[in-house]
């Protein structure tokens, strides 16, 4: 009691003075407290003089248990250990805005003015709005020592020193501080000491009545004593264990059979259990059930909250785990179980948010086979590599595992490809901008990619242990074969990307997109082969450079083969053709065949330097398909002159006629054309109003003309938004003349001269021996009418 005396004459808390007219002291009293340890042993004796007064303002930013998980596994992620201080009489720091009169404590009045009362400066503890006037204090001399507070929360103060951080989380008068720099902490350790009187400050072990054990692994946090401490308050401590929670078929009622029990105790085992709930999420659910049951407990409640406990019994020792690491990622995942709740029928939601180290981690490690589990089998994979002339490129060898099953060994298997169609708006946009595209090829890519599954292999043949011939493998990373390989790697390369400054395309997810400065940087991925390109030459070497920092790299250089489209890049433009796998596949004879052995050098030219303007035709063949008497559509779209996308298929119906054909294809064409506008927008590109170029004026009209639909009932309404996005301005039906309709080619067969006109004005030309005044001469005159046409 002398002691927190002398701390308030030394703050200047208050004030002894006469007793102002009408005024009524506060009255005041001595509480005696032992502050404890985790293992139950008494740290300090606390004294505290308590009084209470009128208030305004009571609010004070309290830390969010959640919060305070968070910084632990961030630590624990970034390497470093919190520390934990502790302000001696933390509250009357803090300045109060009020008028307050309290009398003398008891048995320390003063012996010349017995009379007189105290006027505060300062708070006492008790007053509502003593916490406030503590933060205060506290956040404003951090903000004075050049600490930034949390956008969102408040009691979240950050340092930022060079490439150091240093964090302080506040919960009222108990503070937990640490970061990437020894030398800060120190210094924020000293500026503390000078401010405010310290009782504690140490390595953070016991906060909150969490238990915190820190290594260089990482961080458990638990509440085993706090476990221990109520399993003997509701004499649980004898009980026989259980191994889980709650039994699947318990079935809880509001109106159960069986006697009412003592609501009191019954409420007081619910609130213990929902503060063990901030490390033991395992019985969360089981909880938040018998929580349900509060306002009238019976006799099966009161047993669903004691299998609780006796789950606790035996696991009393169980303890959340943040591991280190190197980064981190965030994930959350949700469930629920529908209509549930027997009482209303609602259903239950479950939700959990995991902040995963994604630090250095072995592929595998060894386990013991799992009972219940059959491991997956692996096998020796072997294939040759080649290039564009056939020549082997490089010998692989693929550890495949196999027969996974879904459900056991994988859940999601769906990863982005990149469309052919993007890959030829990437050439089309690289040849246009002036820059060359590279190619890269990850060594060994999926294992590089983290698995969340618990999936187990045998050992590979040949390679066996001979010290551990029966033991498996435990998958931490992905091998060549599972199903949810492709999407473990591209989890890894896309968060590597976003981390390293890219923007992922709004549409295509396999499409990343780097600015700096004026200049900017496109990476194309398709599964573990990788296209880019900018027009910065430093860029391009600089993500280079990263990639081989961080993957293992089999192949780098100037973009030639992919996906066995042969790719040839000069100063006038880009040849993109197929001639390799054209000669391979002339192994069977057919017409078809026989054309493609007259035309394997023909390939598509990608113009330098043509100003980039997008276009769109179709058209269609009306009841062409002898068999069903269906139509056939047949459609296309320029970027420029370079022809990036093309279709002919069957349609879905039978039309009635022409116009109705024509209708259903050009609704074909307009979606096509939607989605590259959206991708074109990741490249800077805007397009409004894009030319769709349809040879049949009954089709325009049913487009425009909402009269006509009256006619044309029975066509789909899902090609009826094409009247939509031409009324939005996405798009301009433009008529052309029959002989300039470059979709013609898709729909039906034609005769060599129409056939032989329409390749070229497509851009499908001859790869080799090819005079490039020639080819510009041809391409201007092709398109110099519909160019003015459309203008």
């Amino acid at each position: 009691m002398h002691e927190v005396l002398e701390d308030f004459e030394r703050n200047h808390v208050y004030d002894l003075v006469k007793p102002p007219p009408n005024c009524h002291p506060i009255g005041t009293k001595w509480v005696f407290k032992n502050k404890q340890g985790e293992d139950g042993m008494v740290v300090r004796n606390k004294a505290r003089l308590k009084e209470g007064i009128d208030y305004e303002e009571t609010f004070a930013p309290v830390a969010r248990l959640e919060a305070i998980r968070i910084l632990l596994a961030f630590a624990a992620s970034k390497g470093f250990k919190p520390q934990q201080m502790d302000v001696k009489s933390a509250f009357p720091n803090g300045f109060i805005e009020e008028e307050v009169y309290v009398r003398q404590p008891p048995g320390f009045e003063s012996a010349r003015f017995p009379d007189r009362v105290y006027k505060l400066r300062k708070a006492l503890y008790g007053p509502k709005q003593a916490p406030i006037a503590w933060y205060a204090r506290l956040k404003s001399f951090l903000l004075k020592s050049g600490f930034v507070m949390g956008s969102v929360d408040k009691t979240l103060f950050l340092l930022s020193r060079g490439g150091d951080t240093l964090i302080v989380q506040i919960y009222v008068d108990d503070i937990i501080f640490g970061g990437s720099s020894h030398t800060l902490v120190s210094s924020f350790a000293e500026q503390m000491s000078r401010e405010f009187e310290m009782s504690l400050m140490d390595e953070l072990q016991f906060f909150l009545g969490l238990q915190i054990k820190q290594g260089l692994e990482g961080t458990f946090v638990h509440q085993a004593k706090y476990t221990r401490d109520i399993l003997k308050k509701f004499n649980m401590g004898d009980s026989k264990p259980m191994t889980t929670p709650m039994s699947t078929n318990t079935a809880l009622d509001a109106y159960e059979d069986g006697e009412t029990v003592d609501q009191k105790e019954f409420r007081g085992m619910i609130g213990s259990l929902l503060y063990l709930t901030v490390t033991r999420p395992d019985i969360q659910f089981a909880v938040c059930l018998c929580a349900r049951y509060q306002a009238s407990p019976r006799t099966s409640h009161r047993r669903a909250v004691k299998r609780i406990f006796r789950y606790l019994k035996f696991t009393a020792e169980l303890s959340l785990w943040y591991s280190s690491g190197s980064s981190l990622s965030l994930r959350g995942f949700s469930d629920a179980d529908h209509a549930g709740c027997r009482i209303d029928c609602k259903s239950t939601s479950g939700t959990c948010q995991l902040l995963r180290a994604n630090g250095p981690a072995s592929l595998l490690s060894w386990f013991e086979p799992p009972p219940n589990r059959r491991p997956i089998g692996t096998k020796w994979v072997f294939k040759n590599k080649r290039g564009e002339d056939g020549m082997v490129v490089r010998n692989k060898a693929r550890l495949p595992g196999v027969s996974s099953k879904e459900g056991i060994d994988y859940e999601e298997t769906f990863a982005p490809v990149a469309r052919l169609g993007a890959i030829r708006i990437l050439l089309a946009f690289a040849v246009s901008k002036g820059f060359k595209p590279q190619q890269m090829d990850v060594k060994s890519a999926f294992p590089n990619g983290f698995i969340e599954e618990e999936v187990y292999v045998r050992q590979p043949p040949g390679f066996e242990s001979a010290r551990f011939p029966d033991r498996v493998y435990k998958l931490r990373k992905s091998l060549y074969g599972p199903k949810q390989a492709p999407r473990a790697w591209y989890a890894r390369l896309k968060s590597f990307l976003l981390k390293s400054g890219f923007v992922m395309g709004s549409v295509d997810k396999t499409l990343f997109l780097l600015s700096r400065g004026g200049d900017i940087l496109i990476v194309q991925i398709y599964v573990d082969d990788i296209i880019f390109g900018g027009s910065s030459h430093a860029l391009v070497s600089s993500f280079a450079e990263q990639m081989s920092r961080e993957f293992e790299m089999s192949l780098m250089g100037e973009l030639h083969f992919f996906l066995g489209l042969q790719i040839k890049q000069g100063l006038e433009g880009t040849f993109v053709h197929q001639a390799k796998y054209t000669r391979d596949i002339l192994k069977n004879v057919k017409r078809i065949f026989r054309y493609l052995k007259f035309t394997p050098e023909l390939g598509l030219w990608y113009s330098s330097g043509s100003s980039l303007f997008l276009r769109g035709f179709s058209d269609a063949d009306h009841a062409g398909y002898r068999i069903d008497r269906k139509s056939t559509s047949g459609t296309c779209q320029l970027l420029g002159t370079s022809l990036v996308s093309w279709s002919s298929r069957k349609q879905a119906s039978v039309s009635l006629s022409t116009k109705e054909a024509v209708y259903i294809a050009a609704a074909s064409c307009c979606s096509q054309l939607l989605w590259m506008k959206a991708t074109l927008s990741d490249f800077g590109l805007r397009f409004r109003k894009i030319p769709l170029l349809v040879d049949s004026t009954s089709a325009i009209s049913v487009a425009k003309n909402p009269v006509l639909h009256s006619r044309t009932k029975h066509i789909d309404v899902t090609f009826h938004f094409l009247r939509d996005h031409y009324e939005k301005g996405d798009i301009d039906l433009v008529h052309v003349a029959s002989e300039n309709q470059l979709a013609d080619i898709f729909t039906k067969p034609l005769e060599l001269g129409a056939f032989v006109r329409l390749r070229g004005e497509l851009g499908v030309l001859q790869v080799e021996g090819v005079d490039n005044a020639l080819i510009k001469g041809e391409i201007e005159s092709q398109w110099t009418g519909l160019i003015a046409l459309l203008v």
